[in-house]
């Protein structure tokens, strides 16, 4: 009986990982720190150093593959997507958002054929 209730506990504990996040969770510089397979996390040989930041004007500002950029970014709860538009771009880039916690941030992006899980670490 103790059994079920830990692996009931354990999976309320994940399904709700996100559903109770708010914006302002998200508000703070996030450094990649690598690739999510089979919750194993791949850091490439060479690290780059990508981050993203999230203010809460709802304003970003991010590295990626040495490129800088800004724009917008939204949190849709209901869907746990975090939304990011492009200064010069009309459409979002949507993440799903796997997990969030004080100092971790995961983050799936789905491409045609394949998704990508990214992690970030928030460094005080």
């Amino acid at each position: 009986m103790k059994n079920i209730i830990l692996i009931l506990s354990i999976i309320i504990a994940f399904s709700l990982s996100t559903e109770a996040q708010t914006k302002s969770d998200f508000c703070k510089r996030w450094d990649f720190v690598g690739y999510v397979y089979a919750d194993i996390t791949f850091t490439p040989s060479v690290l780059s150093n990508d981050y993203i930041y999230l203010n809460s004007e709802g304003k970003f500002s991010r590295m990626y593959k040495g490129s800088y950029q800004t724009g917008k970014w939204s949190w849709v709860s209901s869907t746990k997507q975090l939304k990011l538009y492009k200064s010069n771009m009309e459409e979002s880039i949507i993440f799903k958002v796997d997990k969030i916690t004080k100092n971790d941030l995961i983050i799936t992006f789905k491409e045609v054929d394949d998704s990508v899980s990214i992690k970030y670490k928030h460094l005080e």
